[in-house]
């Protein structure tokens, strides 16, 4: 009897840790990387300093899941605004390769298709990067409510700040 209940909680135990593990990435703990570039990359945007950090500490990750490889691309798009005249291309067509490829692999996560939302909207129209504001837009005020907490407090700052958004969209999300 002893044999079978240790059997039985062994058992358990086992399926639970497989279950965990094989936990989609966003039920799971962020990456170290991920909580990095989730800080860092407003600055990044801002601050060529904190852009070449950034880059560095996470560019070369190995296999990065999805929500990683979307910051990646963001952070390559940080890169181009600051870098010299030479380089701002092949930083900006990584990034948005990268980008995109990320939520072609999860085109219903909301971190993802909002990541874009705000690149897109402070692109300038010229460099062609702007086709999607507003199926963006749909989407993230559409699922604003199933968002977990600290991504809809980012996303209900950058509505309340953002001239893209009318009166009655920012009411939605207060």
């Amino acid at each position: 009897m002893k044999q079978q209940n240790l059997r039985l909680f062994l058992t358990i135990n086992i399926i639970g840790a497989v279950c965990f593990f094989t936990l989609p990435a966003s039920a799971q703990e962020p990456s170290p990387l991920l909580k990095t570039a989730r800080q860092e990359l407003p600055g990044a945007f801002k601050n060529e300093a904190e852009s070449i950090v950034l880059y560095n500490k996470i560019h070369d990750a190995s296999n990065p899941e999805p929500l990683l490889k979307g910051y990646i691309g963001a952070v390559n798009i940080a890169r181009a605004r600051h870098a010299p005249i030479m380089d701002k291309r092949g930083f900006l067509k990584t990034g948005i390769a990268l980008l995109e490829e990320a939520i072609k692999e999860k085109p219903n996560n909301t971190e993802l298709l909002f990541l874009r939302l705000t690149i897109q909207s402070k692109l300038p129209s010229f460099l062609g990067y702007n086709d999607n504001i507003e199926a963006d837009k749909k989407f993230v005020l559409a699922n604003f409510s199933t968002t977990p907490s600290p991504l809809k407090e980012r996303i209900a700052r950058f509505i309340e700040k953002s001239e893209d958004f009318t009166e009655a969209e920012k009411a939605m999300v207060k």
